[in-house]
């Protein structure tokens, strides 16, 4: 059953926004790894995009200590984050995330979504999506 939600919802994202890269593995050394769900390029950034159907704050926030890690995750890259659990409210990861960030000097800046978020603000292609990543990201400095 959490599969077919996580597979749905993924989907969901991919048919709005789909010239998205679907999944990556990412090699953090040896013996550990880990993937995200979407990615994008463009000339200055590399976007690490996570579907999260299931509340998982905690997930995300090891995740993200993963992709601090692996060498082939440069400063340029952003990790974001769309919540499409119904209930959630996106500053419990933002807290998470905030403090990871701090405690151990992480570079790689990231957004968090909630997927109404998304649909209410009518982002409904990958370019308008972009622009309102970077567009949080400024607001941030």
């Amino acid at each position: 059953m959490k599969k077919e939600k996580k597979n749905t919802n993924e989907n969901k994202f991919f048919s709005q926004f789909n010239s998205l890269e679907k999944g990556r593995k990412i090699t953090v050394n040896k013996h550990i790894g880990t993937s995200i769900d979407f990615s994008f390029k463009d000339e200055e950034k590399e976007y690490l995009i996570e579907v999260d159907s299931y509340n998982m704050a905690k997930c995300v926030v090891g995740q993200y200590i993963l992709l601090h890690c692996a060498p082939e995750i440069k400063n340029s890259s952003v990790f974001v984050i769309v919540h499409f659990h119904k209930d959630y409210r996106k500053h419990r990861t933002i807290n998470h995330l905030n403090f990871i960030k701090s405690k151990f000097n992480i570079s790689i800046p990231f957004v968090v979504f909630e997927w109404t978020e998304l649909n209410n603000a009518k982002i409904a292609d990958t370019k308008s999506f972009i622009n309102e990543i970077n567009k949080q990201l400024s607001e941030k400095k």
